[in-house]
């Protein structure tokens, strides 16, 4: 089933789809994926979260892009104990690729156009990909921060 631009599958991992199907999505926050539906909407150009529906190789899909379980007690996504307090653990979060823009490029149109993603909080820099989500941070201007 299509969420505005996207199916459940590109927002959730695998795991979590296969046991709760359709109503995996009761996980993501309203507020992100809105914020994502608005930046397809915006740019007109495909965005990629989760890409397992249609790219089979282990090696290129992603899986853990959008919502993501803990699995270990380090996070196996990035080594540490402290990224299990990712926004991507509560549903707030999302990495994403836009197809054929920098991230960086996204990331300033985001900041220029905060009346058009006003639930978008923070946003991850010197990545190659976007990294966007909408915790409360109770500041007024979006949070750019470090990985």
């Amino acid at each position: 089933m299509k969420h505005g631009y996207f199916y459940t599958q590109e927002l959730v991992p695998p795991e979590i789809f296969e046991v709760y199907e359709e109503s995996s999505i009761r996980w993501i926050n309203p507020k992100s994926l809105e914020s994502l539906n608005a930046l397809r909407c915006f740019l007109n150009k495909p965005i990629h979260v989760n890409t397992y529906l249609w790219d089979h190789d282990v090696e290129t899909s992603c899986k853990y892009s959008g919502l993501r379980i803990q699995l270990k007690s380090v996070d196996q996504y990035s080594g540490t104990r402290f990224a299990r307090l990712s926004e991507h653990y509560f549903g707030n979060a999302f990495d994403a690729k836009v197809i054929g823009m920098d991230a960086q490029e996204v990331r300033g149109i985001i900041v220029a156009k905060r009346d058009i993603f006003p639930h978008i909080t923070r946003i991850e820099k010197r990545v190659e990909w976007l990294h966007f989500d909408c915790k409360e941070t109770g500041e007024e201007e979006i949070v750019l921060f470090n990985p």
